[in-house]
């Protein structure tokens, strides 16, 4: 037997415009997000052992599958809280073969930045090109978003929006529709190479120490929104219609247009629950706005994980150089529009 290698990568995503509409309990809802050149990276190699040994690099720990039959799992054993995504990505499918398979990111994890959903996208994209079926980047979308909502023991049962595992499958700017969840619609973008170009020298991803779940801020704002609360309705209204304000500005090439939306959007996230915003997330935006930031806004479901600021033209340098003297971790922001990648070698 030749041993056969494939490589995948799937990008993470910023600046989800309107997210939280994206979800179950909302009728209808709308969100732009933005994939940028960070990723999850997997490389799978089959091997003749049987068995599947899954190297978590990040963690710098192994995990061995005795089964990915789901018929022959014990969900309350197999999903202990320990890798649940690695082990629920292999139990949604048949590997007929042994295989070593190895998953890092380029950033750290719980950063509200859709890692978990370029997690299964990169795994399932890897596992389907091993097992020549080439399916298409929409449908890996669909199956990786099936595996964190979907009950055990072939999913999660977690909380999800539907936007992280499209942004991460097709890469670019995509404004993603929902009017019948998880049923979407996507328009991608392409914008000229000059605003493109001042759109990457104005952001900055800034990392919060605090890492969250998102699944469980979820929970947090499900509960609110179903006592009724007059806040939680009105800033989904809000949210609802900014991907569609973030989008004409940005096409325009309205930069500061685009701040003020970010600052809207960032605004209605915090009304949704008091647990989105944190004391660390509030000095970082202190800091932006004190030293030449246009806007900020909470990345994914907030409670921690990360924030995008959009600086004055002048005054990215500033902001960095500040923040990074009060030992917060900064992250280039450049756009990737590829999306998932894979590729196969045998040797």
């Amino acid at each position: 037997m030749k041993n056969l290698v494939v490589n995948a990568k799937a990008p993470i995503r910023i600046l989800d415009f309107g997210g939280w509409t994206d979800t179950w309990f909302v009728e209808k809802g709308a969100v732009l997000n933005f994939a940028i050149q960070k990723y999850v990276h997997v490389l799978a190699i089959r091997r003749r052992k049987e068995g599947i040994t899954i190297f978590a690099e990040d963690y710098d720990e192994a995990l061995e599958l005795g089964t990915t039959n789901p018929a022959e799992i014990d969900s309350d054993n197999f999903y202990n809280g320990h890798h649940d995504l690695l082990k629920v990505a292999f139990a949604s499918l048949r590997i007929p073969f042994g295989l070593n398979v190895y998953v890092r990111s380029d950033v750290p994890p719980s950063l509200g930045t859709g890692t978990s959903a370029a997690v299964s996208v990169a795994i399932l994209g890897a596992l389907d090109y091993l097992m020549d079926r080439l399916s298409d980047s929409f449908t890996i979308a669909q199956t990786a978003h099936k595996l964190e909502t979907d009950q055990p023991p072939q999913g999660l049962g977690f909380q999800c929006g539907v936007q992280d595992q499209y942004a991460s499958a097709i890469g670019g700017i995509n404004l993603i529709e929902i009017d019948s969840f998880p049923k979407v619609r996507i328009s991608s973008l392409r914008l000229p190479p000059i605003i493109t170009q001042e759109l990457q020298n104005r952001l900055l991803l800034v990392c919060v120490s605090k890492g969250h779940n998102s699944s469980d801020v979820h929970k947090e704002v499900i509960a609110k929104f179903e006592s009724g609360s007059p806040d939680t309705k009105k800033a989904l209204e809000v949210l609802t219609q900014t991907a569609y304000q973030a989008k004409r500005y940005l096409e325009d090439g309205n930069f500061d247009g685009f701040a003020s939306v970010m600052n809207q959007n960032n605004a209605a996230q915090k009304m949704l629950h008091q647990c989105i915003q944190t004391e660390e997330m509030e000095v970082i935006e202190k800091i932006a706005f004190a030293n030449g930031a246009l806007g900020v806004k909470i990345n994914g479901a907030g409670a921690g994980g990360s924030l995008t600021i959009l600086s004055d033209i002048n005054n990215k340098k500033q902001i960095e150089h500040i923040l990074a003297k009060e030992d917060f971790q900064i992250i280039e922001c450049l756009l990737d529009y590829g999306g998932l990648k894979r590729d196969k070698i045998h040797f």
